[in-house]
């Protein structure tokens, strides 16, 4: 395990039980935006803690969730962990190994002798179970245990199955090796099915792996791209610009097809919307898959061109829609069998395969699960057979590369994907049977490509909660159904929404749960002019798209009065509404002028608030005088308060009349505020 390589992963404690979870990554990843998170830097230390005994670990495919326990091993054998620091035995077992040597062992004992034989020429078993509190069990790829989610039927054999050895193995107050610890890892949904079997008189938890904050986003691309900063800005910049880029760039696998895409020079036209991304990524699989053989791709072209891959992936795509749309994570060989592929699948990057003990019941699982929402998408779109799915709840994970399809296909702006469709539609033609070829008549096919159409064009039907009194469009991105919807319009790049007329807007972007930049879309294509209520928090405060709706919230507000709060604090925001506009900013706005000055000249008052920046910093308490010296040019009224502990009290009227004569302000204008509750 290379320390230098590894980018710490956000890791965070989940309060998120008894939930129904779905089998999407794409919503487990918007079901982390609203969670607090701590980088592993930080809480490495506090995944296992030598007061706990059995731990959950849980992420989506490809989040980093191995990565972890390697680093985690890793440190413990170098002595890095001082809650590890009793622990004398780590036996880590990975579900898909057990899979392929069920048959070779039927209880704990014989499985850890035949895992561990160097372990057990020195000590016995008995041995072990003496000293069982100093034993760490770590259980990687939980959601690719053999029938992890099969009942035991009645009158069964009485002997174990794999999954009951296993649930065995993560119990530390089961009959054997009692007190030990334990490391469960696996998705979302394989975690909360086992903790169900599991008893509850051991002491639990579970965290969840988030992949990269933004900070390491970022220290990721410039890892990858070394001294070739241009394109490693140019890839920052379009992950900055895009919510559904920076919801993706979070997956490690997902960050590093972007980066491959843009290091090789492989696109032409930009990569903004999930749909492109998952586009590329299929592609990047594949010329990885080939990379060692004679015949490499030069590039992406050359593997549309090449008809056997394309035929896989419909193989793929066939495979994706019949298992996604019964919720089915795990298939068979015979589901394999069925869709005589030219390659064997599991070579292909996209699925995994494991063999029971027999070495003849053999399964296989998508490898990353947005894949697999994209492949069943693509399916949809490229046959149009959507009449079994319309009252399918997993359908909604596809809308929008549904929808992103049916864009590109229309605006014809990208030449590779353009191509890569037309083969799938002659695949897809190809392989009809020949009663439907026969009276497969050219109106029929526009009859059900109209048919598609419409029922792709109603997902830009504004949802009922974004109506607010009958003509107010409500942009709350706290509502995943708000989230979803611009979701979809962002996939369109602007197409046609259905809606009433609407006169006004109050807006709410939190936490980058959107993009800016799709909101003033929006409002443009409905011709909404105004403004009642505008509330952003978070970077980037004063991007362009706003500045354009903060500027439009403070046209409607007519006089206003201006509260501004100056502070070194990690939460920036904009509110505007009912007479007032409030900033909450740090010293960098001010030191570089963010502000734009026609939103300060038109207000009535100012009162600002200065809070923990030390009279003490030159570089600080010059900016926040710089700042109140233009704050004082507009000859407006004036209420200054310095905060500077969390005393309540502000510095007194002496030293803060000091610190203006110092830098020359006019207090002309100024009301010093002593308290948090008297002014002089």
């Amino acid at each position: 395990m290379r320390e230098d390589v590894f980018i710490d992963l956000v890791v965070l404690p989940s309060t998120v039980v008894d939930k129904d979870w779905s089998n999407s990554d794409r919503a487990a990843l918007m079901e982390q935006e609203n969670l607090p998170k701590t980088t592993i830097h930080k809480s490495i230390d506090q995944v296992l803690l030598s007061n706990d005994e059995l731990v959950f670990i849980r992420g989506i495919g490809g989040i980093g969730k191995t990565s972890l326990l390697d680093m985690l091993t890793f440190k413990w054998a170098k002595g890095e962990i001082p809650d590890l620091s009793a622990i004398k035995f780590l036996f880590k077992f990975t579900c898909r190994d057990l899979n392929d040597t069920s048959s070779k062992f039927s209880n704990l004992q014989e499985l850890f002798k035949l895992k561990f034989p160097e372990v057990f020429e020195s000590i016995t078993f008995d041995d072990l179970m003496e000293i069982s509190d100093r034993v760490l069990v770590i259980v990687d790829g939980i959601d690719e245990l053999k029938d992890i989610y099969v009942q035991n039927k009645p009158g069964a054999s009485s002997a174990k199955s794999l999954a009951q050895i296993v649930f065995n193995l993560l119990d530390p107050k089961g009959d054997w090796l009692k007190n030990h610890k334990v490391l469960a890892c696996g998705r979302p949904k394989a975690i909360e099915h086992v903790k169900t079997k599991l008893p509850t008189n051991s002491k639990q938890k579970t965290i969840e792996v988030c992949g990269f904050d933004d900070e390491n986003i970022v220290k990721y691309i410039e890892n990858f791209f070394g001294e070739n900063m241009e394109k490693a800005t140019t890839v920052k910049d379009l992950i900055g610009q895009s919510y559904n880029l920076r919801l993706m760039a979070r997956v490690p696998v997902f960050l590093f097809v972007i980066c491959s895409v843009y290091k090789d020079s492989l696109l032409t036209n930009s990569m903004n919307t999930q749909t492109e991304l998952y586009f590329y990524s299929s592609l990047i699989f594949i010329r990885n898959h080939f990379k060692s053989k004679p015949n490499q791709y030069p590039n992406l072209m050359s593997i549309i061109e090449d008809r056997k891959v394309v035929e896989m992936l419909y193989s793929i795509m066939q495979l994706s829609v019949t298992t996604y749309m019964e919720n089915k994570v795990v298939f068979s060989e015979s589901d394999i069998r069925s869709l005589k592929c030219c390659f064997p699948i599991e070579e292909t990057g996209f699925v995994t395969k494991y063999r029971a003990g027999n070495q003849q019941n053999v399964t296989y699982q998508f490898r990353h699960l947005v894949l697999h929402e994209f492949f069943t998408a693509l399916h949809l779109c490229v046959t149009k057979d959507i009449e079994p799915f319309k009252s399918n709840r997993e359908l909604s994970s596809c809308k929008p590369t549904m929808i992103g399809v049916q864009r590109m296909l229309e605006t014809n702006d990208n030449e590779l994907f353009v191509t890569f469709y037309d083969k799938l539609d002659e695949i897809c033609k190809s392989r009809l049977p020949l009663l439907t070829k026969l009276f497969h008549t050219k109106t029929k096919m526009e009859t059900k490509m109209s048919l598609f159409k419409e029922f792709v064009g109603a997902f830009l039907k504004l949802p009922s909660g974004m109506i607010k009194d009958g003509n107010v469009l409500h942009i709350d991105i706290m509502n995943d159904h708000c989230v979803e919807f611009l979701n979809l319009f962002k996939e369109s790049r602007g197409g046609n929404v259905i809606s009433p007329e609407l006169k006004s807007a109050d807006i709410s972007l939190l936490f980058r749960r959107a993009d800016p930049q799709t909101v003033v879309n929006l409002i443009k294509q409905l011709n909404i002019i105004m403004i009642k209520e505008f509330y952003c928090t978070d970077e980037p405060l004063f991007d362009e798209a706003v500045q354009y709706l903060t500027s439009l919230a403070l046209s409607c507000c007519g006089e206003y009065n201006t509260m501004l709060n100056i502070a070194p604090v990690a939460l920036h925001d904009i509110c505007v509404g009912q007479g007032e506009f409030i900033l909450n900013i740090n010293p960098y706005h001010t030191k570089n002028k963010k502000i734009p000055n026609e939103w300060l000249q038109k207000s009535n008052t100012f009162d600002i608030k200065i809070y923990k920046i030390s009279i003490d910093k030159e570089d600080d308490e010059k900016a926040a005088m710089d700042f109140l010296r233009v704050i004082t040019s507009y000859q407006k009224p004036i209420t200054l308060g310095w905060w500077p502990s969390s005393s309540g009290i502000y510095h007194d009227e002496e030293t803060v009349q000091a610190v203006l004569e110092k830098h020359h302000i006019d207090t002309t204008n100024i009301r010093i505020t002593t308290t948090d509750r008297t002014t002089t």
